[in-house]
């Protein structure tokens, strides 16, 4: 009996362990969020009905975490400006914007940030989100689609 005992409490451990490393991959991998979980947390506000085809990837660990959002919107839904951000000359971030390549399955058509005429981009730094106390934010506003990216530790 104490053999038998032993061997299920042995499975539960092990129950407990794969869990654990599950829930870790699947939150770096980006697995555990919906694009429209990202967007609330990160953008933090609730998706507007002006805004469509949102993609995202966050890519999380033990030294912080990165997300990357993309969406198309009908209208200035969102006004960056008037919430703290600042303006940033395009070809500075765009370098920034870079997606890791194992994130870029998440994205079609392929996330491509390009620092064009017209384009307008954006910086605020110590944001506190759910996931940091101190996150840095920037955000491509381009004709045809919104590039967002969050990093905080």
């Amino acid at each position: 009996m104490l053999r038998t005992a032993g061997i299920l409490l042995g499975l539960a451990f092990l129950g407990v362990v794969a869990l654990a490393a599950w829930s870790f991959y699947a939150q770096s991998h980006g697995l555990a969020l919906s694009p429209e979980e990202a967007f609330e947390i990160f953008v933090q506000r609730p998706r507007p009905e002006a805004i469509s085809d949102l993609q995202a990837a966050v890519n999380s660990g033990m030294q912080g975490y990165v997300a990357y959002l993309r969406f198309r919107t009908s209208t200035p839904a969102l006004r960056f400006e008037e919430a703290g951000w600042q303006p940033v000359a395009c070809d500075r971030i765009e370098l920034h914007l870079r997606l890791p390549e194992r994130l870029a399955p998440r994205f079609a058509p392929p996330w491509a940030p390009r620092a064009a005429s017209g384009a307008r981009c954006l910086r605020i730094d110590r944001v506190r989100n759910a996931w940091a106390e101190s996150a840095m934010q920037l955000v491509m506003l381009s004709d045809d689609w919104v590039y967002f990216k969050s990093e905080g530790d």
